[in-house]
Parts: C-alpha cells; sequence; structure tokens
C-alpha cells in the first residue's frame, strides 16, 4: 500500500518527499480539541494543541515584519490554567531560519528561551515557514503582559523583531440551544451563540407559526369581524385573508366616531362667531389679535371668524395706548389691550392714542 505519512496528529502537516527521505511532519496552527471544556479557541502550537483560559494576540511593536510574503505573522500567548504557551508563526525562513536560539520569552512571570522550528504556513500546496513555539507549566493572570525578542543572524546580517500583548480573560464557552429545548418544530431560531438552527418544515395544512406561535406547526383560524368588535370597512383576518365587516347607515360613516372600522358620527365643528375690528386714530399703527386672526392697519376694517367661547386680546403691535369701544369697551380709558370672550358675532373700535 501506497505510504500516506498520516501521523494521526492535527497539529502536524505530513507529506512525503523522495524514497531516500520519506516523510515529513511540520507543525502547524490549525484548529484542534484539546478536550478540555473550560477552554476555548483551541489551536495547535508545536505539534500539540491547547486552548486558553486567558489569552493575548500580539502584535509587531518593534523591529521587522517577520511575515511571509502572502502570509502574515501572527503572535499568541495563552494559559489554560496549569501550562503557558508563547507562539509566533508565518516567519519568512531566509530572514528567522530554523535553529536560530535567539528568541525570549516572557509571558507575566513566567520566562524561558526558544529556538525557531520548520513550520508549514500552509499545507496545499505546502508552504514552508518558520515558528517559535514555547511551552511552560504554570499559569498568569489576566493583565499580565507577555512578549516575543526574536534576534537572528544570516549572512552577517541581524535580523530582530519583537511582539507584545496583554492577557485577558476568555469568554466563558458558549453552549447553543436546540430546538426541541425551545419546544419548536419549524423555521430557523439563533443558536444563542451565534449561529442558526434549522427547527423543520410543517406538512399542510399546518404552516409555520399558522397557530399564532412563532416557530411551531399549527392551522391559522381566521379571526371575525364579531370577534374584533368591528362593523364595518374590510380587516385582514390573520391568515392571509380578508374580511368586509359591514356599511353604515348615514348619518354615520366607517370611523366616524373616531374607531377604525366602527360604524359612528362625528363630533360636529365648532361654532364660529364673525369678530369685525375698525382701527382709528394714530396714522401708521396696527392693531392684531391673540389668538392670531386679526391684523388691522389704523384707517382699515377687517373681520375674521373664531370659535364660540375663545378668550381674544385685542393690542396695538406697538405697544400704544388704546381706547375701546364696542365687544371689549374701555369707558373711554386709555389701555394697552383688551381681553374678552367671543360668544357671538360682534364689532370693535380701537381707537389707536
Amino acid at each position: 500500500m501506497p505510504n500516506t505519512c498520516d501521523d494521526a496528529n492535527v497539529c502536524t502537516t505530513d507529506f512525503c518527499t523522495p524514497p531516500a527521505v520519506g516523510c515529513g511532519h511540520l507543525n502547524n496552527a490549525l484548529t484542534c480539541d484539546d478536550g478540555n471544556a473550560a477552554t476555548n479557541g483551541d489551536s495547535c502550537s508545536g505539534g500539540k494543541c491547547m486552548g486558553f483560559t486567558r489569552d493575548a494576540k500580539l502584535t509587531l511593536i518593534a523591529g521587522e515584519n517577520p511575515s511571509l510574503a502572502a502570509l502574515p505573522a501572527a503572535g499568541d500567548a495563552r494559559t489554560d490554567g496549569t501550562s503557558v504557551r508563547a507562539s509566533l508563526i508565518n516567519m519568512d525562513p531566509t530572514r528567522f531560519p530554523a535553529g536560530c536560539t535567539g528568541a525570549l520569552i516572557t509571558v507575566g512571570g513566567i520566562s524561558g528561551t526558544a529556538t525557531v522550528t520548520p513550520f508549514a504556513a500552509q499545507a496545499a500546496p505546502l508552504v514552508r515557514a518558520t515558528a517559535i513555539h514555547f511551552l511552560a507549566p504554570g499559569t498568569v493572570a489576566a493583565g499580565s503582559t507577555a512578549q516575543i525578542r526574536l534576534s537572528c543572524t544570516v549572512g552577517g546580517i541581524g535580523h530582530s523583531t519583537r511582539w507584545s500583548g496583554v492577557v485577558a480573560n476568555a469568554p466563558a464557552p458558549c453552549t447553543p440551544t436546540t430546538c426541541a429545548a425551545k419546544g419548536l418544530n419549524c423555521g430557523t431560531i439563533p443558536d444563542g451563540c451565534g449561529g442558526t438552527l434549522t427547527c423543520g418544515v410543517c406538512t399542510a395544512p399546518q404552516t409555520c407559526g399558522g397557530g399564532g406561535v412563532a416557530n411551531i406547526c399549527g392551522v391559522c383560524t381566521p379571526t371575525t369581524c364579531a370577534a374584533k368588535g368591528l362593523n364595518c370597512g374590510t380587516i385582514p383576518d390573520g391568515c392571509g385573508g380578508t374580511l368586509t365587516c359591514g356599511v353604515c347607515t348615514a348619518p354615520q360613516t366607517c370611523g366616524g366616531g373616531g374607531v377604525a372600522n366602527v360604524c359612528g358620527v362625528g363630533a360636529p365643528a365648532p361654532a364660529t362667531a364673525l369678530l369685525t375690528l375698525t382701527a382709528t386714530g394714530r396714522a401708521g399703527e396696527t392693531v392684531s389679535s391673540t389668538p392670531a386672526g386679526l391684523s388691522v392697519p389704523v384707517g382699515t376694517t377687517g373681520s375674521a371668524s373664531f370659535s364660540v367661547g375663545t378668550s381674544i386680546t385685542l393690542r396695538d403691535i406697538n405697544g400704544r395706548s388704546v381706547i375701546w369701544s364696542g365687544v371689549c369697551n374701555s369707558g373711554g380709558v386709555k389701555t394697552p389691550s383688551c381681553t374678552f370672550t367671543l360668544n357671538a358675532a360682534s364689532s370693535e373700535t380701537a381707537n389707536v392714542q
């Protein structure tokens, strides 16, 4: 049988070389399962799987960017509560070759050194890179600083890079809900963890939500005009159809009483009365009303209708004194304004002083 070179380790990328060499196994950074329900973000480094309860995404803060041309370098530091891991992947092997021993790692109070190793940045087609992998027993608290410093010399030329980040607590693992747990049997719902669940399809004549409950199969029962207390016009029946509830008899109209689809007679329009104002006296002045309606220059007469019972105030717009006579009478006394209630058609004369 042909040699598949499969070492059964998800954290290595397996490949075959000419028979004189045989199989190769490069460490990768694939997602994996560390078997620990208390951790998140399980991923490979150094050929081993590890999740985290706290982690830090490291960023380049000094020196060269060690990335391959098409695959950016990525730094990570984490703890699962019993071990601490730091890694820097997808490095250019021409500047940071395997075997370089110039890596210094610090994660909180844990520190050490590491050697650059071969790494598979991509499996198909295989892209070779280099990486740093550091693993030590212990744990670190949230807020701890994580740093990777790397210096390598190639052909007499020095290359260095420095990465840093701050360790933070991981969010609690999310357990998706199920359609059964929600008692639902049709349509789609969110799973509570950012995904979507498909709960099933209904069999006719049932429809999804037809019984009035979302995501549960049921048969829709149309409403009636009587059940809604309506007696005119058209309304939806709640099942995709339309109901005709009747026609009103004059003088009633549909909705005339202020309730949609119920026959009624609207309130009569409020009665109005006409107020006629004549302005005399000082030329160039104008007498106006509050509420608005009248604005009468001296030497003219104007009229406006107001609702019966309206309280009206008349005054000269420039605040001059006026002798009022008519529906509002100042008894020959000069006053700046005159206020009265309009109960019927009336007239007023304003003599501006």
